[in-house]
């Protein structure tokens, strides 16, 4: 752990030293925002201490949840629409800030800082990769968070969006999960494979026919998925992740159904 510490410490000054005035005055300003926090943002520690955050719907007593995983450019704030539908058919639902994404993020993570401050793409890639190494136990945390909220015999259900599709499969490769929502899955080879060895489990896959890459995902991993409660929906278009519910509302209400529905049975 001290070890841990002194890591950290060393490359926060590291950190520090690459941050131009610009940033130093922005990052002032993130200080003034974060202590604005929102009345169901709540906090939690990873198996490295780190604290992570996220926003929290509450549902009726005695009721399932479903953490909600966000892609690679947004945070648990673009889930909103989606939590309170859950939380008005009792569902409890914790939209996730995942390591270095929103009030999950510091100057240690945070993929905000990397984007402005690498100078190239190897550079980005691998700041990248350091951050996302932690997101698998991550997860683990924040499903164990969700239980004890909840309580220890209700299901948990995983929405997706994009990248973190293939963190939802992780995640039921090491703990029960009832279902899955996957908008727009990005996955590479080896992940799909790794889907495909998972027991048959409900999903919904949501994707647009003109974004090429999710929807032959989508299609490949709906067909394969032997459980009649799996569904898919492709719309036309070539929106990508939660841009389908700004454009269609009614896919909030769709998807909020489908999972009381899969958590009911």
């Amino acid at each position: 752990m001290k070890i841990f510490k002194l890591c950290n410490s060393l490359l926060f000054i590291t950190l520090l030293s690459y941050i131009p005035m610009g940033l130093g005055q922005q990052a002032a300003l993130y200080e003034d925002e974060v202590t604005k926090e929102p009345d169901n943002l709540v906090k939690f520690k990873t198996q490295d201490e780190l604290l992570l955050s996220g926003y929290y719907y509450s549902g009726s007593e005695q009721s399932p949840g479903v953490l909600l995983l966000h892609d690679c450019a947004n945070n648990g704030a673009s889930y909103n629409a989606l939590a309170n539908a859950l939380s008005q058919q009792g569902i409890h639902a914790l939209a996730l800030d995942l390591r270095g994404y929103g009030y999950s993020s510091n100057v240690i993570y945070s993929h905000d800082f990397i984007k402005k401050s690498s100078k190239d793409l190897n550079t980005y890639q691998s700041e990248v990769v350091r951050i996302t190494s932690y997101w698998e136990s991550d997860l683990v945390a924040a499903y164990k968070y969700l239980q004890t909220k909840i309580g220890l015999e209700q299901p948990i259900s995983v929405v997706s969006t994009g990248c973190t599709a293939p963190q939802a499969v992780f995640l039921a490769e090491k703990l029960r999960i009832r279902s899955f929502v996957m908008i727009t899955p990005l996955f590479t080879h080896m992940e799909k494979e790794k889907y495909k060895n998972l027991i048959d489990i409900p999903a919904y896959f949501l994707s647009s026919v003109h974004h090429a890459n999710s929807y032959q995902i989508s299609k490949e991993l709906y067909e394969w998925n032997g459980d009649d409660r799996s569904t898919m929906q492709i719309l036309k278009g070539n929106n990508f992740g939660h841009e389908l519910f700004y454009d269609k509302e009614y896919l909030i209400d769709n998807i909020a159904i489908w999972l009381h529905k899969t958590l009911s049975q």
